[in-house]
């Protein structure tokens, strides 16, 4: 069951090649009924025409709690730095707990998992 729940191709490194950003569920093929299962942001960088995964490189942290039913992405300059960072634009509650309630920073081409304020 793993599939792409979203993308986006923005330039997040600003260096005038588009990369392509995305968003997937990772759930083990035996846990078809999991609860909360895992999701991850992946990266593909636009180097000179070949695209090359620069995941691991860029984020200390690319997980997410898997969020059920259609999941978006977004890059925003939400700190007004003059660098794109990530989002997913919506959220919601399961169990009492909020999901979703983070971005990444990009700090100098490396992304940093923040709380978001925004929803208090």
């Amino acid at each position: 069951r793993n599939y792409i729940d979203d993308f986006l191709v923005t330039d997040y490194d600003g260096d005038g090649d588009f990369d392509l950003v995305f968003i997937d569920a990772l759930t083990d093929g035996t846990n078809d009924g999991c609860e909360i299962c895992i999701g991850k942001i992946t990266v593909l960088q636009n180097d000179s025409g070949s695209l090359i995964d620069v995941t691991e490189n860029i984020f200390e942290d690319s997980t997410y709690p898997q969020l059920f039913g259609d999941n978006n992405i977004l890059a925003d300059d939400y700190d007004d730095d003059g660098d794109e960072d990530l989002f997913f634009p919506d959220f919601y509650y399961h169990n009492g707990q909020l999901m979703n309630d983070f971005y990444w920073e990009n700090s100098d081409g490396f992304f940093i998992k923040k709380h978001r304020n925004d929803l208090n």
